[in-house]
C-alpha cells in the first residue's frame, strides 16, 4: 500500500473519532444546568474541616441528584456576618448558611439553652441531651421558616488568657473579649459584674497583640487555626459551654424539592456531620496538646472559683429563661441531664 493510502486511513480515522466525540453521549449532569440552586454562606474558615465538609456535601448531592441541585459554599464570611447573612437569606440573594451560636439564635431561640456554660461534663452527656432536644429545636426553625440539614459541631469552650484566670474576680481584671451579639456572654459578664471588650472574631488577634484583650473563650481548634494560642499562656481546665451551629437552608427553597431529592440530601448530610463531630473532637484534643507542646500552661479552678463559675451560670440561665430561650425548653434539657446521670451514676 502507497504512503498516501496511509495517510488517508489515518485523516478518515481521526475524522471519524472527532465525530464521535462530537455526540456522543455526556453525563447527564455535565451537559445540563442545575435546577436547584443553593448559594450559602459561613464564618468558618476556608480550608477548614467544615468548609472540607461542605464541600464534599456539595459533590455527593450533585451527583445523588444527577446534577439538578448545586451547593456553593461561600467561606471565611465573605458573605458579611451573620446577620448580614440572615438579611440575604430573607431578600434571596443566599439560600442557606452555616451558622453558629449567635445566628442560629435569631432563628432558633431555644438552641441557646444547649450552650449554656458549665452544664455538661462530657460529650456522651451532651450528646443525649441534645438528641432529646433536637426535634424540638427543628421545629422551631420550621416554623420560623429554615429548614436544618445538619448539625456542625465546634466543640467544648475553654478559657485561654495571658494571665491566671481561675476564678470570677480574676476574670474581673483580665479583659476578656465579648463576642458581637452573644446574648449568653452578655448575660455571663451581667451577673459576674465583669466588664467585657466587645468585638467581631476577626477583630480578636489584633487585639491579642495590642494587650486590649487579654482573655478570649474558645475551643481549643478555633484558637489554634486562629493564631489566638501565639499571644496566650494559660488555658483553664475547665470545659465552659458547648458549641455547635446548624446548617439551614430557606424553607420556601427547599420545599420546591422533589420529595425524593430531600430524603437523599438529609441522607447525606446526617453522614457526613457525624463524621465532621468525631473529626472536631479529635481535632480539639489534638490542638490542646500542640498548644502545651508549645507552651501553654494548664491551671486548674479554685474550689470557690469552680462553685463560683457554677452559680455565675445558673444566674445567666435564670436571667435569660422567658426572654431569650422558653422554660419549656430549659426543663426538658435539665430533665434529660438528670435521668442521663442517675443511670450512669
Amino acid at each position: 500500500m502507497k504512503f498516501l493510502d496511509y495517510k488517508f486511513i489515518w485523516l478518515y480515522s481521526s475524522f471519524l473519532c472527532f465525530v464521535f466525540y462530537l455526540f456522543m453521549p455526556m453525563p447527564a449532569f455535565a451537559k445540563k444546568s442545575a435546577k436547584y440552586n443553593f448559594k450559602v454562606a459561613t464564618l468558618a474558615p476556608n480550608r477548614s474541616v467544615w468548609i472540607k465538609a461542605y464541600n464534599e456535601i456539595a459533590d455527593e448531592i450533585k451527583t445523588a441528584t444527577n446534577g439538578d441541585v448545586k451547593f456553593k459554599c461561600y467561606p471565611g464570611g465573605v458573605q458579611g456576618d451573620e446577620l448580614t447573612v440572615l438579611r440575604k437569606i430573607r431578600i434571596g440573594q443566599l439560600q442557606g448558611a452555616g451558622f453558629t451560636g449567635t445566628g442560629l439564635a435569631k432563628i432558633c431561640k431555644d438552641s441557646l439553652v444547649m450552650q449554656l456554660p458549665n452544664v455538661f461534663r462530657s460529650y456522651e452527656e451532651f450528646d443525649y441531651v441534645f438528641n432529646q432536644i433536637i426535634p424540638q429545636l427543628e421545629s422551631q426553625c420550621r416554623t420560623n421558616g429554615y429548614e436544618v440539614l445538619g448539625w456542625p459541631h465546634l466543640g467544648f469552650v475553654y478559657l485561654f488568657s495571658k494571665d491566671i484566670v481561675n476564678d470570677i474576680a480574676t476574670l474581673r481584671i483580665s479583659k476578656p473579649w465579648q463576642f458581637g451579639d452573644d446574648e449568653v456572654g452578655k448575660a455571663l459578664y451581667r451577673v459576674a459584674n465583669v466588664t467585657a471588650v466587645p468585638a467581631q472574631i476577626s477583630d480578636v488577634l489584633t487585639g491579642l497583640r495590642s494587650g486590649l484583650i487579654r482573655t478570649v473563650f474558645a475551643p481549643p481548634v478555633g484558637m489554634l487555626s486562629l493564631q489566638w494560642y501565639s499571644y496566650i499562656q494559660y488555658c483553664l481546665n475547665l470545659k465552659g459551654m458547648y458549641t455547635f451551629g446548624a446548617f439551614i437552608v430557606d424553607a420556601k427553597k427547599w420545599n420546591k424539592l422533589p420529595i425524593h431529592y430531600q430524603k437523599k440530601i438529609k441522607s447525606i448530610c446526617k453522614k457526613h456531620f457525624a463524621a465532621l463531630t468525631d473529626t472536631v473532637r479529635n481535632q480539639n484534643n489534638e490542638a490542646l496538646i500542640v498548644m502545651k507542646s508549645q507552651g501553654l500552661k494548664m491551671i486548674s479552678a479554685t474550689n470557690r472559683g469552680e462553685n463560683d463559675f457554677q452559680q455565675t451560670s445558673k444566674k445567666a440561665a435564670d436571667l435569660l429563661v422567658g426572654k431569650y430561650f422558653s422554660r419549656k425548653t430549659l426543663g426538658l434539657m435539665n430533665a434529660s441531664l438528670t435521668s442521663f446521670r442517675q443511670v450512669r451514676e
